[in-house]
């Protein structure tokens, strides 16, 4: 796979990743995240650890009981 192709993927899997958050009534999961969009929890950590170092997203805690 040339490096154009994965850039193009990696921002297709980015993109339905924060519409995802964005579209969520609370903050989901990373493991969520992964159901929701047939990625890897492998590659939606990895996804989401650049969004985090962007700004892009804000890690917060679970709810508690």
């Amino acid at each position: 796979m040339d490096v154009t192709r994965q850039e193009d993927l990696r921002e297709r899997n980015s993109a339905a990743l924060l519409s995802r958050v964005v579209a969520a009534a609370e903050p989901p999961s990373r493991a969520s995240l992964a159901a929701a969009t047939g990625l890897t929890r492998t590659t939606v950590s990895a996804l989401v650890d650049q969004m985090l170092l962007a700004g892009l997203l804000e890690e917060v805690d679970p709810p508690g009981p």
